[in-house]
């Protein structure tokens, strides 16, 4: 039974899902040297398995393939999910104790019928199709009147928390805005009404600037190393035209943000290697409340969070982090990295 508990001294909330501990989980295949046809046949996202997950809620396919499995991006309800889908979204509360039932949505996006490819081998185009995944599952979930906040991240490597290595990203619908977007809002919200405009625009303006820590750009995305990063490489994507929700951006914008994001995941391998990271996109609520200002108070974006250091008691006992390295060492050896 999954539950959602509410840290009365901290002002967050816990999922309780203790089912997550049953999930497969094929790392330990991959330190016993399988090669990747085994464990293509063993992986529940490939070509071919599909019976061994839930039935797809949404796919891409290719209309020109001779093959049965011809999908290039397949969407399903997690297996061992987070969340219940078939759950309450009743609240019990007392002073100290308050409990939401577990109602959302946990959705797994099987990004490529390819089993041993990292994102950035992906051609833009495909890299293209898994965005546009992300957008139709978006405005799906943006119908739902109890749903709050849509979270579309993945975890690359098992450092990073994967347990399966076939490319794949998560979508978690829930019943709360997330403690570190809601903080973002907050912040940007007061910052437009003290300055009079958006914190992340006048940010890409001044990092634009400087140059320091600007990584790459194109048309319509700058990539920069955040001047307060709290991971070595640490790096946010972000539109250059103020958009406060990701499904405000146009088909153009789409291929832009693929080649953006394909030629950041590159340069960050060129410098790393095979890395783990969690990579996140951070966009504005479901709904919004009167008070806040349609057209200034978030500025969605992306952030990729290398998993290369473990936060310690330090930053664990205080949400504060200790980067050993400085990001505009970290830019400027991205910078070398791109062609």
């Amino acid at each position: 039974m999954v539950e959602i508990r509410k840290e009365v001294t901290k002002g967050i909330w816990t999922i309780i899902a203790p089912t997550r501990g049953e999930r497969p989980f094929d790392y330990t295949g991959k330190s016993e040297n399988k090669d990747a046809r085994e464990e293509s046949r063993d992986c529940p996202f490939c070509p071919g398995n599909e019976e061994d997950t839930p039935s797809e809620v949404y796919s891409i396919r290719d209309e020109n393939s001779q093959t049965e499995f011809s999908w290039q991006v397949r969407v399903f309800p997690n297996k061992f999910p987070a969340l219940d889908k078939e759950g309450t979204s009743s609240v019990i509360e007392s002073d100290l104790f308050k409990t939401m039932g577990g109602f959302g949505f946990h959705e797994v996006v099987a990004e490529t019928p390819l089993h041993d490819v990292r994102l950035e081998d992906l051609p833009v185009e495909d890299i293209k199709l898994i965005i546009q995944t992300y957008l139709e599952r978006l405005s799906a979930f943006s119908e739902h009147p109890e749903i709050k906040y849509v979270s579309i991240f993945r975890n690359q490597g098992e450092r990073a928390g994967a347990s399966l290595t076939h490319p794949h990203s998560q979508i978690m619908a829930t019943t709360f805005v997330p403690n570190l977007v809601r903080t973002e809002i907050e912040r940007t919200s007061s910052f437009h009404r003290a300055k009079g405009s958006c914190i992340f625009c006048d940010l890409i303006e001044a990092e634009k600037r400087e140059g320091k820590r600007i990584i790459s750009e194109n048309e319509g995305f700058v990539t920069i190393s955040p001047f307060g990063a709290r991971f070595p490489y640490e790096t946010h994507l972000l539109p250059k035209k103020h958009q406060m929700g990701f499904q405000e951006i146009t088909e153009e914008e789409t291929s832009l943000l693929a080649d953006e994001l394909k030629k950041t995941l590159t340069a960050l391998t060129g410098e790393l290697g095979d890395f783990p990271y969690n990579l996140v996109i951070h966009t504005s609520p479901q709904t919004r409340t009167e008070s806040e200002t349609e057209e200034y108070t978030y500025h969605w974006h992306i952030e990729i969070l290398p998993r290369l250091t473990i936060p310690a008691g330090f930053e664990r006992g205080s949400e504060n982090f200790i980067n050993i390295v400085s990001p505009e060492d970290a830019a400027e050896a991205l910078r070398g990295k791109i062609d």
